[in-house]
């Protein structure tokens, strides 16, 4: 288990420089911006306008980064064995409805990866719980019509859990 965990904070760390060298490069491009004539006003216009897309893009890269931060932070965090249980017990009576439009949004909202391994004939399948998912799941429940599965209490998932089975 702390191999898995090793593994899964090294990924998400590959990601976060990933995103970290995808915001330089366009910081570059942001720069490059800023030697062009100006005399032009419809060039001017359109130099803006993709500035604020990429100003915008940066932007949207901090949050995935604040996102894998969070993320690590949660992989570290080591949740009882109860609250696993309890979560993949409530998991596992929600995949008991038949509405399958309901099902892909449900499975969506909490695995987070599924990892094949052909030669050790297994497969991983990563799931992230915390409240906003639990709370989304209940909406599904509603939307679909299909019986509401008790979720287990929002104290159980105080921060966000990973689980790989």
């Amino acid at each position: 288990m702390a191999q898995e965990r090793a593994r899964l904070i090294g990924d998400v760390r590959t990601i976060i420089s990933n995103k970290q060298h995808e915001i330089a490069d366009v910081k570059q491009k942001l720069d490059r911006y800023d030697n062009l004539p100006s005399d032009d006003a419809e060039l001017v216009r359109q130099i803006k306008a993709h500035k604020s897309m990429l100003q915008n893009n940066i932007i949207s890269l901090h949050q995935e980064i604040k996102d894998c931060e969070r993320r690590i932070q949660s992989i570290g965090n080591s949740a009882t064995s109860a609250t696993i249980e309890a979560l993949l017990k409530w998991a596992y009576k929600i995949a008991q409805a038949d509405n399958k439009d309901y099902l892909k949004r449900v499975y969506a909202t909490f695995i987070d990866k599924i990892t094949f391994d052909a030669k050790k004939r297994t497969m991983k399948i990563q799931m992230c719980f915390s409240g906003s998912v639990i709370e989304q799941i209940r909406n599904y429940q509603q939307e679909a019509g299909v019986s509401q599965v008790e979720a287990p209490a929002s104290s159980y998932v105080q921060k966000e859990i990973i689980v790989v089975v």
